[in-house]
């Protein structure tokens, strides 16, 4: 997720699902979760965050359940954000 998110240009938007460490397929299976405090501090400094979270019983393929713990996410990345990580010292004139 690192470098998904890390992949957004400047000015760019991020919207998609993250596993929380609760689903099922984290607990049970090979899937990786994160925490509530990844996903903020991962989108810190952005703006128009959206963080959702679903964790709850529910349906999958044909009327199974399983349980699903995830995290919606919609940010955007500004544009000093982006540049404050290229940013240089000035060397003396």
């Amino acid at each position: 997720m690192d470098a998904a998110l890390g992949a957004v240009a400047p000015s760019g938007g991020f919207a998609g699902h993250i596993f929380g460490e609760r689903d099922e397929w984290v607990v049970d299976g090979p899937a990786v979760g994160v925490t509530r405090r990844w996903v903020e501090d991962r989108v810190s400094g952005w703006s128009d965050v959206v963080i959702d979270e679903t964790d709850a019983e529910g349906e999958f393929e044909g009327g199974q359940t399983k349980h699903w713990h995830y995290y919606f996410v919609c940010a955007r990345k500004e544009k000093w954000f982006a540049a404050q990580r290229r940013r240089q010292p000035v060397p003396p004139t």
